[in-house]
């Protein structure tokens, strides 16, 4: 997956200011972060966390990272399955389509 289509994906499927979405996308990077959503394993998450030196900091904040994970699969996965987020990055790419984000010019400031 390409990072703009990790990117959008991300946009698609988390609501503004999802911290638990912002961790992974730090800790693994945007694209690894939405493949192993897609996979839907909470534990191949924490598996993934411990080994980029994360999940200590992510326990602390968030507290139990598998029931943590669950949850957010619960509303991340119907989201990401419903639409195709290449076809969605050609379209913005090409002008077709607008994606407003929080570094766009356009991003309400309140």
């Amino acid at each position: 997956m390409k990072l703009e289509d990790a990117l959008v994906s991300w946009s698609m499927c988390t609501e503004p200011g999802d911290e638990a979405a912002g961790m992974l996308r730090e800790a693994l990077g945007p694209e690894r972060a939405v493949a192993l959503v897609r996979e839907g394993s909470a534990s191949r998450l924490v598996s993934e966390l411990e080994r980029a030196g994360f999940a200590d900091l992510a326990t602390s904040r968030f507290g139990e990272l598998n029931r943590l994970f669950e949850d957010c699969f619960q509303r991340w996965l119907p989201r990401l399955s419903a639409f195709d987020a290449t076809s969605l990055s050609r379209d913005i790419l090409s002008g077709k389509q607008r994606w407003l984000h929080q570094d766009s010019e356009h991003w309400p400031s309140g």
